[in-house]
């Protein structure tokens, strides 16, 4: 499982600035590893050190569209919004869901969480 969790850290910042950029056809993915396997996600701690990680990868990798115009500023938030929700949909867990929606506002789209066995 840690394995997969390593992996899987390698990609879950990558769609954030081309989804917010489309209008540039050779936009690349940004990308920022957050490696995790050394957390406990059960639990609150856990959760809470994940949630920092991600949020500072985040920002490393929507700093592109950081800009002292309100244009900038939309597209610098909309990138750090969609690292962020789709960061924590793709790891799936209840403790991060519940922390993130929390910080969040409660505004986040809805978030599968299923437990695994």
């Amino acid at each position: 499982m840690s394995r997969f969790r390593t992996i899987l850290a390698t990609v879950l910042l990558a769609t954030a600035a081309p989804l917010v950029h489309a209008s540039t056809t050779d936009v690349l993915p940004l990308t920022r590893i957050v490696k995790f396997a050394d957390l406990d996600l059960g639990q609150a701690e856990g959760a809470q050190k994940l949630y920092y990680r991600l949020s500072a990868a985040a920002k490393v990798v929507c700093e592109p569209y950081a800009g002292r115009r309100a244009r900038d500023s939309r597209l610098h938030s909309a990138c750090l919004d969609q690292a962020m929700d789709s960061a924590v949909a793709e790891i799936d867990q209840p403790m991060l869901t519940k922390l993130y929606r929390s910080r969040d506002g409660g505004d986040a789209a809805p978030v599968s969480v299923a437990q695994r066995d």
